[in-house]
This record gives structure tokens, sequence and C-alpha cells, in this order.
């Protein structure tokens, strides 16, 4: 039943969770293309996907939303002045680099729709970016696959949906105490 349920709806968890996590799904979802529950093409395919799509997300926030106060307390953050400062040195390369950079996902593409590049141009080099990624933590998933394939055999769709659990359940209790005031004393 598990295995029906992955194949049937892995390829949307991978897409999404590539989007909101990233690597780890990528991997896991290269992982389970080893173990030919879903397809290597669509692991690639909708990781790419997610990853292009966050991207443009908050590269289209930062551009559309750059006054608001949050995007504001954003730029507030050391992370964003660091996006701005090597972005200015070599804006393709910075592009494309941030992809691959813990801690830059999210304030990067915001912080580049800050500037005046041209959206055109960094959905270009994004998508460049998003293709090296996807493919590359799919197939490394899918050879570690390979490699611990003797030793998790057919246990692999619970250890996934074990590691979306501790992946997801947290950002949901994060953004839930986000959302819920703390008790006054």
């Amino acid at each position: 039943m598990l295995d029906s349920l992955i194949s049937r709806f892995g390829l949307l968890a991978i897409l999404i969770g590539s989007a909101l996590e990233g690597e780890p799904f990528s991997i896991a979802g290269g992982i389970l293309a080893h173990q030919r529950l879903v397809p290597l093409w669509g692991t690639m395919a909708v990781a790419i996907g997610g990853a292009w799509l966050i991207d443009q997300f908050w590269f289209f926030v930062g551009r559309s939303f750059r006054s608001h106060p949050r995007v504001q307390a954003m730029a507030q953050r050391p992370g964003f002045s660091r996006s701005l400062t090597l972005f200015e040195r070599n804006p393709r390369r910075f592009i494309v680099f941030f992809r691959f950079a813990y801690g830059l996902r999210i304030v990067a593409p915001l912080a580049i729709g800050t500037t005046r590049v041209p959206r055109f141009q960094f959905m270009r080099v994004s998508a460049a970016a998003a293709i090296v990624w996807g493919t590359g933590y799919s197939l490394v998933g899918f050879l570690f696959g390979r490699t611990i394939a003797p030793w998790v055999g057919h246990n692999a769709p619970i250890i996934f949906v074990i590691g979306a659990i501790l992946v997801i359940a947290p950002m949901v209790l994060l953004n839930y105490r986000r959302r819920v005031p703390a008790e006054q004393e």
C-alpha cells in the first residue's frame, strides 16, 4: 500500500519538498527512483521544477514588494547585504551559485529581486542552475540508493515517509508558533 501511495504521489512530494527544503527531497527522490517507485527522469524534472519555481517566487516577492515591511525586515539581515555584495561582483555567477549555498536560498533571490537585474535574465540563469542542481542531487540519491539498497531493502518508502515527516513537522510547528501569539503572563 505504501509503495502505491509513493508511486502515485511521490513526484508531487518531491516537487513540493524540493521547493521548500531542497536537497533532502531531491536525494530521497533519487533513492525512490532507484527502488523503481518513481521514474528517475520524473524525479529530476520535479526537483528542477521545484527549485526553479521557488527561486522565481522569492524573486517576484523582492521585485514586487520591496517596500513591504516584511521585505524591509529581511533586508536588515546580514545574509541580505552579503547576497547583494556577492551579486554586485558577478551577477550571473551569483545567480547560479546561490542555489548551492545553504542559508541563502530564500534571501538571495529576494535580494536579487530588489535589484535592477532583468526578470528574464534571472529566469534563464536560475533555470540553468536548477537544472544542474536538480539533476545532480537526484543522481546522488539514485547512486546512493544503489549503495544502501542491500541494507535498506524495501524499507526505502518507509524511510522516505519518516524523513518527510521529520522535515515537515518542524516547519508546520514553527509556522504555527509564529501565527499563534504567546500567552501573556
